[in-house]
């Protein structure tokens, strides 16, 4: 389909439950067909293949959560073919060039040419011509997308020849219209048209690199006036979620809850949009400047916010391309300095530890024993460890049919890495003492557990025949003596 140019069958295709993991075998393939058609300035054919390898790439992404360690790769392809898209855009830019036809004039005693005869063509590169109406269509509706943050709408059109081609003029317009917006306090719409004179201006030239560097000052001084505006007016409790919801609006709303200091609801809307394509292909790179900047703003007085955002610039570096040992060199860097980050703003986070209620019980057919009910006091940061320590699934049948303890290391355990944040408790599974790690579920695939006060959450260890329940309910928070 791909040789013969079926781009939609090959789409339509691929979506096919059945045909997902061929994704995995074409990425590579139809990468390799844009780079040909690139070098042979077939730019359309390139444009598609590469558009179908990022599809592939984004269907693997879909299948494996970011936390996947098999994940990585997808994730740096969709970057990698991101960048050949925006090289073929400026490629094709470069290629098509305005022309403008002149009429040779008669030497002396010659006939003037006829209306059909050759004329005479004259190449003139259209970056010094002012913006067309078409241009200025064009800047309009990117700036309307903007304006809503709608990334994933408006990074396309920034990549077109159009653009690429009037790359400083255009980054002009978008800076005064972000100017505008920022004298009118209106400091979310001004940040992403600054977003988008950066992205029109790029790659940025030597000439140019002064104003890259007002630009990210002027979308710095943006971002931080929103973080201040919606710290001071929280996300109202029981706000519905943007329909229908995607990766710009439902990023919004998880940094909107973070800054609400609802961490557990950001958390868990993350995995949701997992499983939304992103449009906005940029958006791991603007993640690495992104989580620099919040928490540098917040960890004076909001040092537990800006430790969940200093955590997500841990795993943007992590996800970063390294295709070569210089790449890895400047990835391994950037996790290090993340990981430094996040442990001091830890250490300003004053010391609390949480009591929870354990109650330890059974499901299954026929009778049931008596739940048994422990109280578990952990800190911040620690492990707390579930496990059966009196009558309940602490014996078992031997071969003469008399009871017999379980062995210590078979027991049904859980190790759950404690993160206490705002008035929340966040339970994570991590390897016990034995190396084992036990899921929270076998028939959901959670990835952690979230106690508020007062509402129950149950670990259920649902194998056929029945298994141990474990009821948590979060009874204080309080500071460490």
């Amino acid at each position: 389909m791909a040789a013969d140019g079926r781009w939609t069958e090959l789409s339509k295709a691929l979506l096919q439950p059945l045909n997902a993991s061929a994704a995995v075998e074409l990425l590579r393939p139809l990468e390799a067909l844009g780079d040909q058609a690139l070098e042979a300035k077939q730019f359309n054919d390139a444009s598609n293949s590469y558009m179908a390898a990022q599809f592939c790439a984004t269907l693997q992404v879909q299948s494996k959560p970011y936390s996947d360690p098999d994940s990585p790769a997808a994730q740096t392809a969709m970057y990698r073919i991101g960048e050949k898209l925006r090289t073929t855009a400026e490629r094709f830019a470069e290629e098509s060039q305005d022309t403008r036809t002149v009429t040779a004039e008669p030497r002396a005693g010659q006939k003037a040419p006829s209306p059909h005869a050759a004329v005479k063509t004259i190449a003139r590169p259209i970056r010094d011509k002012p913006p067309s109406d078409d241009m200025e269509s064009l800047i309009g509706r990117i700036a309307a997308f903007a304006r809503e943050g709608k990334r994933g709408m408006w990074w396309p059109l920034v990549a077109t020849p159009k653009i690429r081609s009037s790359k400083p003029q255009a980054a002009k317009r978008f800076e005064v219209l972000g100017d505008e917006s920022r004298d009118r306090g209106e400091w979310f719409p001004a940040g992403e048209l600054y977003a988008v004179a950066l992205g029109a201006l790029g790659p940025v030239a030597k000439t140019d690199m002064d104003w890259f560097v007002t630009l990210r000052e002027k979308a710095v001084a943006m971002t931080n006036k929103v973080v201040d505006q919606r710290i001071a007016n929280p996300l109202p409790a029981g706000a519905p979620l943007p329909e229908p919801l995607d990766w710009d609006n439902g990023w919004e709303r998880v940094e909107w809850l973070v800054l609400s200091g609802r961490f557990g609801e950001a958390d868990e809307l993350i995995p949701r949009l997992e499983q939304i394509p992103d449009r906005y292909q940029d958006r791991g790179w603007d993640w690495l400047f992104r989580f620099s900047v919040l928490p540098d703003h917040l960890i004076e007085d909001h040092p537990e916010m800006a430790r969940w955002f200093y955590e997500r610039l841990y795993l943007a570096a992590w996800a970063m391309p390294a295709d070569t040992a210089s790449e890895g060199q400047i990835r391994d860097r950037e996790m290090d300095e993340a990981q430094n980050k996040v442990e001091k703003t830890s250490a300003r986070i004053p010391s609390r530890v949480a009591t929870i209620d354990a109650v330890l019980s059974s499901n299954g057919m026929g009778p049931r024993p008596e739940p048994e009910r422990y109280v578990k006091t952990v800190g911040d940061e620690q492990v707390l460890e579930l496990v059966p320590e009196r009558s309940l699934f602490t014996t078992q049948s031997a071969e003469d049919g008399a009871s017999e303890p379980i062995p210590e290391r078979q027991l049904p355990r859980y190790a759950l890495h404690v993160r206490i944040q705002g008035n929340e408790v966040r339970l994570t599974p991590r390897a016990d003492k034995y190396g084992m790690v036990r899921p929270l579920s076998f028939s959901t695939s959670r990835q952690f557990i979230r106690l508020e006060p007062d509402k129950p959450a149950v670990i259920e260890y649902d194998v056929p025949g029945g298994g141990p329940v474990w009821t948590l309910t979060l009874m204080e928070i309080r500071r460490r003596d």
